[in-house]
C-alpha cells in the first residue's frame, strides 16, 4: 500500500512488477525500501512514413526477385520432368505472403531507425516470461529443457541471450507501433470490441470474457495494432 501510494503521488506509471531493495529494516521502526521499476520508454519518431515507404520499396524488390527465382526453378524442373505439375509445385508468392514480407521489411526499418531504450527490468521480466512459455511448449511435446539444449547444441546462457534478443526487438517494435498509432490518432471503439467478441461462438465463454477487463484490454490492443499495420501498408 505504501508503494502504491508513493507511486501515485509521484505521477509515474510503472509497467513492470517492482523489485524492492531494502535500505533500512530496523526493529520497531518503519522500513525504508527502494523500489525499482520500468516506465514506458520514450520513442523519438522521425519521418516514419518515409522510412515505411523505403521499406516497402525494398520489399517489392525482394518479392520480384523471389518470384523470378520461382519461375526459374519451375522452368528448370519442367525440362527435367515434363510429366510433373510444375505450375502447382512452383507457385508465385501469395498475397498473404507478400503482406508478411512487406511487414517484416517495415518492422526491420522502423526498429533500425527509431528503436527506444528498453529498461533492464522490463527486458529481464519479459525474457523470463518468454522462457517460461518455451518450457511449457516443450512440456507439451514431452521434451525437457536439457534435451532441447542438447538438440540445439547451445547452453542455457546462449538460450537466454537468444530469447533476450528476440524480446528486445519485439518490445521496441511494440512501443514504436504504439507511438505511431498515437501520432495518427487511431482509436478502437467499444462497438469494435463487441464485434470481435461475437466471433467467440461459445456463449458461456463469451459471457465470462466480457467481464474480464484484462482480456478486453488485450482485444483493444490487438485491434489498435491491426489498424496501425494496415495504415503502414497503405502508405
Amino acid at each position: 500500500a505504501a508503494y502504491e501510494e508513493t507511486v501515485k503521488n509521484s505521477g509515474k506509471k510503472p509497467i513492470t512488477t517492482p523489485e524492492f531493495n531494502p535500505i533500512s529494516l530496523e526493529k520497531n521502526k518503519d522500513w525504508a525500501l527502494e523500489a525499482h521499476f520500468s516506465l514506458i520508454p520514450e520513442v523519438k519518431l522521425g519521418d516514419y512514413k518515409k522510412v515505411t515507404k523505403k521499406a516497402k520499396v525494398e520489399a517489392l524488390k525482394f518479392i520480384k526477385e523471389r518470384n523470378e527465382a520461382i519461375k526459374k526453378e519451375a522452368a528448370e524442373c519442367k525440362n527435367q520432368d515434363k510429366a510433373h505439375d510444375h505450375a502447382q509445385a512452383h507457385q508465385e508468392l501469395t498475397e498473404p505472403e507478400k503482406k508478411e514480407i512487406n511487414l517484416q521489411h517495415i518492422f526491420k526499418e522502423l526498429v533500425a531507425n527509431f528503436a527506444p531504450a528498453i529498461g533492464e527490468l522490463l527486458l529481464r521480466q519479459e525474457t523470463q516470461t518468454e522462457y517460461e512459455r518455451l518450457v511449457k511448449q516443450l512440456e507439451q511435446y514431452k521434451i525437457s529443457t536439457e534435451d532441447y539444449l542438447k538438440r540445439r547444441q547451445i547452453s542455457i546462457e546462449q538460450l537466454s541471450q537468444e530469447l533476450a534478443g528476440t524480446v528486445l526487438s519485439r518490445l521496441q517494435l511494440d512501443f514504436i507501433l504504439a507511438e505511431i498509432s498515437k501520432a495518427e490518432k487511431l482509436t478502437v471503439t467499444d462497438e469494435e470490441v463487441k464485434t470481435e467478441l461475437t466471433k467467440i461462438t461459445n456463449l458461456k465463454v463469451r459471457a465470462d470474457l466480457e467481464k474480464n477487463a484484462r482480456y478486453l484490454n488485450q482485444i483493444k490492443a490487438n485491434l489498435l495494432q491491426e489498424k496501425t499495420l494496415n495504415l503502414l501498408l497503405q502508405l
